[in-house]
């Protein structure tokens, strides 16, 4: 099965990849903002893939980062820690990072499914 999708810019690969998702769990679970959030965390996680996780890890979730996707999703902090929680609560993040459950079920649908212009490789 070859699925293409026209993609602007690699955030918006995140986002609409989330929606291809949005009927299988965890997704199904996440509501707009959260899947927006994850979607730029993705996005982030991605950027730093060449750094290893550890680093990684703490580029993505750096205080520096957090604010950029604030200001870009237009949201204050608090809002952003509220849905951090929930993301947590719904099995994707875990100790405050991407759980390797989610970057696992992340990275097979990607190999399996999507043929893009872009390369995911998300160490695990």
């Amino acid at each position: 099965m070859k699925l293409q999708i026209k993609v602007n810019n690699e955030l918006d690969f995140f986002k609409k990849l989330l929606m291809i998702l949005s009927d299988t769990r965890p997704v199904s679970l996440l509501r707009p903002r959260e899947r927006e959030l994850l979607a730029y965390l993705l996005y982030y996680n991605n950027k730093y893939k060449d750094r290893d996780v550890e680093e990684r890890e703490k580029l993505v979730f750096h205080k520096s980062t957090l604010i950029d996707i604030c200001e870009a999703m237009d949201i204050d902090m608090q809002t952003f820690y509220n849905n951090k929680s929930h993301l947590k609560n719904k099995k994707i993040l875990s100790d405050g990072y991407l759980s390797k459950f989610f970057i696992n079920l992340y990275y097979k649908f990607c190999t399996l499914f999507l043929i893009c212009i872009y390369s995911i490789i998300i160490p695990v």
